[in-house]
C-alpha cells in the first residue's frame, strides 16, 4: 500500500516542487508520506482524528497558514487521479474544512 501511495503523490509532488522553486513565494504545498507509525505519523493521525493504525493510506492536507485547516479524502485508494481530484477540489475551495485542535 504505501509504495503505490507514493508513487500515486510523487508526480504532483515534483510539479508543485519545481513551481515553487520558479516562484518567490515558494511552493504551493509540500508533499510528504508517512509510511511508517513512526516520526511525524501518530502524531499527525491523533490531530486529524484517524486510528492510531490502519492497513490503508490515508490522504489528508494540512493547511497549517489557514489557521491550521485540514482536509481528509474519504478515498479508500490513493491513485494519481484521487490526488489530483482533491488537490483541484482544495484549490477550488470545494472540500470540507475542518479544524486542527488548538494547542495551549
Amino acid at each position: 500500500v504505501k509504495e503505490s501511495a507514493q508513487a500515486a503523490l510523487l508526480p504532483l509532488a515534483l510539479e508543485a516542487q519545481a513551481a515553487g522553486r520558479a516562484s518567490e513565494d515558494g511552493p504551493e504545498f509540500i508533499c510528504f508520506t508517512a509510511p511508517a507509525a513512526s516520526g511525524p505519523a501518530p502524531i499527525i493521525r491523533k490531530l486529524v482524528s484517524l486510528p492510531e493504525t490502519s492497513t490503508s493510506a490515508t490522504l489528508v492536507m494540512l493547511d497549517i497558514p489557514d489557521n491550521g485547516g485540514y482536509y481528509v479524502s474519504p478515498a479508500e485508494e490513493i491513485t494519481a487521479d484521487v490526488v489530483a481530484t482533491f488537490v483541484s477540489l482544495w484549490r477550488d475551495g470545494a472540500l470540507e474544512r475542518q479544524q486542527l485542535p488548538q494547542q495551549r
